[in-house]
This record gives C-alpha cells, sequence and structure tokens, in this order.
C-alpha cells in the first residue's frame, strides 16, 4: 500500500456535515477543507463525496469563495462525516 505522502493523481475528501463531530465548529471545518482543495488546485484532481444535491451545492459555493472548482469532481456518495481514511476506498499497488 503506498504511503500518504507518495506521488499520487488524486486527493479524495468528503465533505464535512456531522453537526455530533462539529457541534460548534462545522463552518470552520468547511472552510478549512475549501483551503485544502485551493492548495491542491492545479496540481492534482480532487474527488469530494457529497451527500446529495443539496450539500454539494453547498460545497460547491464554500470552495469557491477560495479557489475554482475545475478540478473538482463531486460524487454522490452519502458518509457519516468528513474522515475519508474511516470511509474511504484503500489503494494498493501492484509492481513487478
Amino acid at each position: 500500500m503506498p504511503a500518504e505522502w507518495e506521488s499520487h493523481l488524486a486527493t479524495w475528501l468528503s465533505w464535512p456535515h456531522n453537526t455530533e463531530t462539529w457541534p460548534e465548529e462545522l463552518e470552520q471545518a468547511e472552510r478549512t477543507l475549501a483551503r485544502v482543495v485551493q492548495a491542491l488546485h492545479g496540481r492534482e484532481q480532487v474527488f469530494i463525496n457529497v451527500n446529495d444535491f443539496e450539500h454539494r451545492e453547498h460545497a460547491r459555493q464554500t470552495i469557491q469563495t477560495f479557489t475554482p472548482d475545475d478540478h473538482v469532481t463531486y460524487w454522490t456518495i452519502p458518509t457519516d462525516d468528513a474522515w475519508v481514511r474511516d470511509h474511504g476506498a484503500i489503494f494498493v499497488l501492484h509492481r513487478q
């Protein structure tokens, strides 16, 4: 399994939404994630899991306050929180 600092083509994120995890910090968590997308802009593709159309539009508006989202692909994949390492795919390399 490649280490998280190794070269890769894209980054997967899940847009935060769980008020139990972010009882008073949800807006700050969203802004921070938007800044992550901004830092990745022009460097690699970004895939973001969202719960539904409304969630996607909210994420898009938040991201677009910091950077264009032309390198972002939104996927309607409902999640219970933003921690992709807890629920996302695992990628393995097979080198010969």
